[in-house]
C-alpha cells in the first residue's frame, strides 16, 4: 500500500502513542506515569525521528509520481500555452509574405513580483502561425442596406460608423448584401490568397454559428457579376511542412492548430484561376439606382474594385450595419524564434537552450549540421535508433528529486562558504585567515552572478543532446520561446514594432484583439490530470469521461467545476431545426477557490473565447457527430465533477 495512502499513521502522536503502547506491554506497566521519565524522552525522541524519516519516504513517494506523470505525459499537454491574437499589418511593397519565423514586438511594463507594481520593462513577441500573403490595399468603401461607409482610418479596413451616403427615400440595396470597395496599389495583377476578416458586432461576437455562415456566401465582380472563388478561413501556403503521423507529439503544429481553428470561421480568402485578370474600376450599377450622385461624384477619383458578397439570409440590415471588414489580419502567437550556433565536439554534444528574461520554452523548431542536413528528433520517434543525425530534448532537474534550480544551489552553496569562512577566521592564524580572506572573494564573485542573473536566465532549464553525423562540424539550432501566461492582456490597438521584419510599415501594424489564452507549465498537480486524459484517452475524445478529462487537462485549476449535460440548440444550416448537443457548463475558479496566481483569472470576454476554443478543439478530437458546446457560469452547479 502507498506510503502516501498511510499518512495519518506516520505523524508523530500516532509513532509515540504505539511506541508507548508497545513498552507497556512488554514492561507490564499499566499506566504511563510508572515508566522512567528517561524512557518516555527516549520514545519521543524516537518517535520524532521516525516521523521524519516517514515525511521522506512519503515525498519521495510523491516526487517518485509526479516524475513517472512528468515523464509518461506527452509534452503538447504539459507544455506552456501561447498567447494568440489577431494583428492587422500593412506591407511597404505591393505584395508580401509574413513567415513564422519574422517577429513584431509590443513594449509593455511588467511587475517582477507577483502582485507588485510595474515595474519592469519587457517586449512580448508575437509571431504569425503560418506564412501569409499580404497586400497593399485597403477596402476604402463598404455599402450595405440603406448606406455607403467611407474607409477607417486605420490600413486596410472598413469600420461601421455614421454613414458617408444613404440611399434615396424608399430605396435600397438587395437584402442580405454587402459591397466591398478595394483601393489596391496598381502593380497588383493578382488577388490570389487576398484574405478578408469579419467581425460581427459585439452582440453576435461570440456565436460561431454567425461566423460559419459566411463559409456559404458568394462571391462575384460588381460590375459585371462574375464570379470569384472563395474559401474560408485566411490564405495560408499550401503545402504542410509536418509529417501527419507525427503531429500528435509535434508541440508546436498542435498549438499552431489550435489558434487556426480558433479563428478559421472569420477569415474568408480568394483562390485566382489561371489567366483571371483583374477588372477596370468602375462605379457598381447597383448604386447608380439607390444613391444620389453625390455618391458617385465621392467615389470617381478613386480607382476602386468593387465585390459583391452575397450573405445567408441570417445577416440582417441591422446586422450588416455594424460588420467590419479588413484586409492583412494575421492570427499570430506570442513566440519568439532564437537562433543559436555550436561547435560539435567528439566526446559530448549537450546544447544548452539559453532563455531571455521571463521566457518559457515551447519547443525546438529544427536542427541543422553544417551540411544543411536536418536532425530527426527523437522525443517525437520513440522506436527510432539513437543514431547519428538524431537529437532529443531533456529539461534540466527531471531526473533528481531536489527541486532546487541552479540559482538556488548557488545561493545555498554562497552561504554554507560564508559559515566556513566566519570558522576559519575565528582561528586567528595568518594562513587560516588568507584562505577565509580568499573564501570572502569567492563569495562576492558569486554574490554578482547572482545578482546579474534575471528572470528565467538564471539556469538553462532545456538543453539538446546530439547525435551529430561524422562529417559535421558546426551545428544550428532553433527554437521557440513564450511569455506564457505574461504574454496574456496586452491590449487591443497596441501599437506593435518590427523586429526582424523589413518589409511591414510600423506605423500601421496594432494589435485588434487582446491577446488570450497563453498558460505556464502545468504544475505537478494539474500534470497528473494531464496524464490521465493521456493515458486515458490516447488524445481520442469518445466517452463523457473522456470529455471531463479533456477539460480538465486544457484548463487546469482554472475550472472549479465541469458539468456534462445533454442539451438542444437551434441551428442556423437551412433545413435543420433542432439540434442535440452536449454542453460542457464550466464553472471558473477564483483566487480564493483554488487560483495560485491572481493573472491566471480571466474576464467575461476571455472566457467566452477560451469556451469557443475549446470547443472546436473538441470537435477536432471527437469528430463531427457529436455537437459540442462549452459554456461557462459563474454559478455554482449542484452536481459537479
Amino acid at each position: 500500500m502507498p506510503f502516501s495512502d498511510q499518512r495519518h499513521e506516520f505523524t508523530q502522536a500516532a509513532i509515540e502513542r504505539r511506541m508507548r503502547a508497545h513498552v507497556q506491554q512488554l514492561w507490564g506497566v499499566n499506566a504511563l506515569e510508572e515508566l522512567d521519565p528517561f524512557v518516555r524522552l527516549m520514545v519521543q525522541a524516537l518517535a520524532r525521528e521516525l516521523h521524519d524519516i516517514g515525511d521522506k519516504f512519503i515525498t519521495a513517494e510523491t516526487g517518485l509520481l509526479r516524475r513517472l506523470a512528468a515523464l509518461l505525459t506527452p509534452v503538447p499537454l504539459a507544455a506552456p500555452q501561447p498567447a494568440h491574437a489577431l494583428v492587422q499589418v500593412h506591407p511597404a511593397t505591393p505584395t508580401a509574405y509574413l513567415s513564422p519565423t519574422e517577429s513584431l514586438f509590443a513594449y509593455r511594463r511588467v511587475a517582477s513580483k507577483p502582485y507588485g507594481e510595474l515595474d519592469v520593462n519587457h517586449n512580448t513577441f508575437l509571431s504569425a502561425v503560418d506564412t501569409v500573403k499580404l497586400f497593399d490595399g485597403r477596402i476604402a468603401w463598404l455599402a450595405a442596406g440603406q448606406r455607403l461607409y467611407a474607409g477607417d482610418p486605420s490600413p486596410g479596413s472598413a469600420k461601421a460608423g455614421s454613414p458617408a451616403f444613404r440611399t434615396e427615400p424608399g430605396r435600397a440595396l438587395p437584402a442580405y448584401h454587402i459591397w466591398l470597395g478595394l483601393e489596391l496599389h496598381p502593380a497588383l495583377v493578382s488577388l490570389d490568397r487576398l484574405s478578408f476578416h469579419f467581425e460581427l458586432p459585439p452582440a453576435l461576437d461570440h456565436h460561431p454559428d454567425y461566423y460559419s455562415l459566411l463559409e456559404f456566401s458568394e462571391w462575384a465582380w460588381a460590375h459585371n457579376s462574375q464570379p470569384l472563388h472563395a474559401q474560408p478561413g485566411p490564405g495560408y501556403k499550401l503545402a504542410p511542412e509536418t509529417n501527419a503521423l507525427l503531429s500528435d507529439q509535434d508541440q508546436n503544429f498542435q498549438q499552431e492548430q489550435v489558434v487556426k481553428a480558433a479563428y478559421h470561421a472569420q477569415f474568408m480568402h480568394l483562390q485566382w484561376a489561371a489567366g483571371m485578370e483583374l477588372p477596370p474600376a468602375s462605379y457598381p450599377p447597383e448604386f447608380e439606382q439607390v444613391f444620389p450622385p453625390a455618391a458617385a461624384q465621392a467615389l470617381q477619383p478613386q480607382p476602386l474594385l468593387w465585390v459583391r458578397v452575397k450573405l445567408a439570409a441570417h445577416f440582417s440590415e441591422a446586422l450588416l450595419d455594424q460588420v467590419q471588414v479588413r484586409l492583412n489580419v494575421v492570427p499570430m502567437l506570442n513566440r519568439r524564434l532564437h537562433r543559436l550556433r555550436y561547435r560539435t565536439r567528439e566526446m559530448h554534444n549537450i546544447l544548452p537552450l539559453p532563455l531571455g528574461p521571463r521566457e518559457l520554452f515551447l519547443a525546438v523548431q529544427t536542427l541543422l549540421d553544417s551540411q544543411q542536413r536536418i536532425l530527426a528528433n527523437r522525443s517525437l520517434q520513440p522506436g527510432s535508433a539513437a543514431g547519428p543525425g538524431t537529437y532529443f530534448v531533456r529539461q534540466s532537474g527531471i531526473e533528481r528529486f531536489d527541486a532546487r534550480d541552479a540559482r538556488e544551489q548557488l545561493q545555498a552553496l554562497r552561504e554554507v562558504v560564508r559559515d566556513e569562512a566566519v570558522a576559519f577566521a575565528a582561528y586567528g592564524q595568518d594562513r587560516v585567515m588568507l584562505e577565509a580572506q580568499r573564501l570572502n572573494a569567492q563569495i562576492d564573485n558569486l554574490q554578482r552572478l547572482l545578482e546579474q542573473q534575471e528572470g528565467s536566465r538564471a539556469e538553462l532549464p532545456h538543453y539538446v543532446i546530439v547525435a551529430p553525423h561524422a562529417d559535421a562540424d558546426a551545428l544550428e539550432v532553433r527554437y521557440w520561446a513564450s511569455d506564457g501566461a505574461l504574454g496574456n492582456d496586452v491590449a487591443a490597438g497596441t501599437p506593435l514594432k518590427s523586429y526582424d521584419i523589413f518589409s511591414l510599415v510600423n506605423e500601421r501594424t496594432l494589435l485588434l484583439t487582446p491577446t488570450r489564452g497563453g498558460r505556464n507549465r502545468l504544475e505537478a498537480n494539474d500534470q497528473l490530470e494531464a496524464y490521465r486524459y493521456a493515458l486515458l484517452s490516447q488524445n481520442r475524445v469518445v466517452t463523457l469521461e473522456d470529455v471531463k478529462a479533456f477539460v480538465k487537462a486544457r484548463l487546469g485549476p482554472l475550472a472549479q467545476h465541469i458539468v456534462i449535460r445533454k442539451g438542444y440548440e437551434v441551428s442556423l444550416t437551412p433545413g435543420q431545426g433542432l439540434l442535440r448537443t452536449v454542453e460542457v457548463v464550466i464553472t471558473p475558479a477564483s483566487p480564493a477557490t483554488g487560483l495560485r496566481t491572481a493573472s491566471a483569472a480571466l474576464d467575461a470576454q476571455a472566457w467566452t473565447m477560451r469556451c469557443e476554443s475549446l470547443a472546436a478543439e473538441l470537435r477536432r478530437h471527437a469528430g463531427p457527430l457529436v455537437p459540442y458546446r462549452v459554456l461557462w457560469t459563474r454559478d455554482l452547479p449542484t452536481t459537479s465533477s
